[in-house]
């Protein structure tokens, strides 16, 4: 789902992931991708499996990712993307006003993605929130995605 309008080439979007791969239990996360024109291409829709032509295409430079125990977004920048995209001032209040919407809207949710975010306890193992495997014991940081989980 695109959450803006492009603003100079950049939007803030749902983060993509291959079918089947998907995290079950994920904190509400956004991508802010850059979009470039090129020669067409021939690619396929992943969501329909249909062949399509594409003369533009995106990548991602940034992630807004809710920290549900101080609520409120990080702005993550994948490696120096964001530096280098150069984003102009439009770009960088249309990011502060995304944040400021749904920053109220994730706020009153916040509860019920804390519960989510926990690990889910059994008789003799847990399962990770963001990539739903079993591990033998509750840790800090998932054995098997790396990503951050809370006991």
């Amino acid at each position: 789902m695109n959450y803006t309008e492009k603003v100079d080439g950049f939007q803030i979007v749902d983060v993509s992931y291959f079918p089947g791969f998907e995290p079950k239990y994920e904190t509400p996360r956004f991508d802010v991708v850059k979009w470039y024109q090129h020669e067409p291409i021939d690619t396929v829709d992943l969501t329909t499996g249909q062949k399509k032509t594409s003369t533009e295409s995106c990548f991602v430079v940034a992630r807004l990712v809710w920290d549900a125990h101080e609520p409120g977004f990080d702005f993550e920048s994948i490696g120096t993307r964001w530096l280098e995209c150069k984003p102009t001032q439009k770009v960088i209040k249309m990011i502060q006003d995304f944040v400021r919407e749904y920053d109220a809207k994730l706020s009153e949710q916040n509860d019920e993605i804390m519960k989510r975010q926990r690990w889910i306890t059994y008789t003799d193992y847990c399962l990770c929130p963001s990539c739903g495997r079993q591990s033998g014991s509750p840790t800090r940081f998932c054995p098997y995605c790396g990503r951050r989980v809370f006991q």
